[in-house]
């Protein structure tokens, strides 16, 4: 017998799994509670369920069609006041996965990000899409294309 106890691997391991998962879970309260606190001064509403109409609601942003395991949760709702006109906003957090094999392994990446989206209280509203400039956009912009190049 060489005295070796896998118990005392194992113990270590299990402990530091509870203690990440109550530290998680303590954040995840805090943002919530911040959330709400945020909710409350804006006048706006809170819900920090999973919403399940936001895919259907939302389909025309791209970013809330990728991957699998879509999730919208600690939504706000409620109006905002800029330069007079009063705008319908909702903003919340949202979570998606993607999963990629190579044949002989699995790997899911998650992937979570905040938005804030405002509905203009215009009748007919062009589509004002933000976001990251790609290859694509450089190769237009070569040949004569331009786009608005934010700081």
């Amino acid at each position: 017998m060489n005295g070796f106890n896998p118990i005392w691997l194992i113990v270590p391991v299990v402990m530091i799994a509870v203690i990440a998962l109550v530290f998680g879970s303590k954040l995840a309260q805090q943002r919530r509670d911040a959330l709400a606190a945020l909710a409350g001064r804006l006048g706006w509403w809170f819900d920090p369920e999973k919403d399940k109409t936001h895919d259907e609601r939302f389909a025309q942003f791209a970013i809330f069609r990728k991957g699998h395991s879509r999730n919208a949760y600690n939504t706000l709702t409620g109006d905002i006041t800029i330069g007079g006109r009063v705008f319908r906003g909702q903003m919340g957090d949202f979570t998606y996965k993607i999963t990629s094999s190579t044949g002989k392994t699995t790997t899911t990446t998650t992937y979570r990000f905040s938005y804030l989206i405002l509905h203009p209280p215009f009748a007919v509203v062009p589509e004002l899409r933000i976001r990251p400039e790609n290859l694509f956009d450089k190769l237009a912009g070569a040949i004569g294309f331009d786009d608005i190049d934010f700081e």
